[in-house]
């Protein structure tokens, strides 16, 4: 046999780590618990941050399903989300937005 004509195998602990790393994730992905959301799943679905609108009469106004939703926890909500509810919701005269053990209070 010619050198050129020799065929390299791969040794047998490189096939079954290739194929660990490509059946497991088929595995769990086909017969598992589907994922919510595409993306970085850490911190997706853990918690969510309490919004309270009120308006001029000391009553609370109902949000939009667009704002309050999909509230991931990651997300840093205090620092702009007060000022956009006042934006997108005009009755409101003052916005207190409670994320983990934070919370902020915006007067509009």
């Amino acid at each position: 046999m010619s050198s050129s004509a020799k065929v390299r195998r791969l040794p047998w602990w490189v096939a079954a780590l290739v194929a660990v790393q490509v059946g497991v994730p088929a595995y769990l992905l086909l017969v598992g618990e589907q994922p919510r959301r595409l993306g970085f799943q850490m911190y997706s679905g853990v918690g969510s941050a309490n919004i309270d609108a009120v308006d001029g009469e000391g009553e609370s106004i109902e949000l939009p399903e667009e704002i309050t939703q999909h509230m991931r926890v990651d997300v840093p909500w205090l620092e702009h989300l007060p000022e956009q509810i006042c934006e997108v919701e005009p009755r409101s005269v003052s916005v207190t937005v409670v994320h983990g053990s934070a919370e902020r209070t915006v007067t509009c």
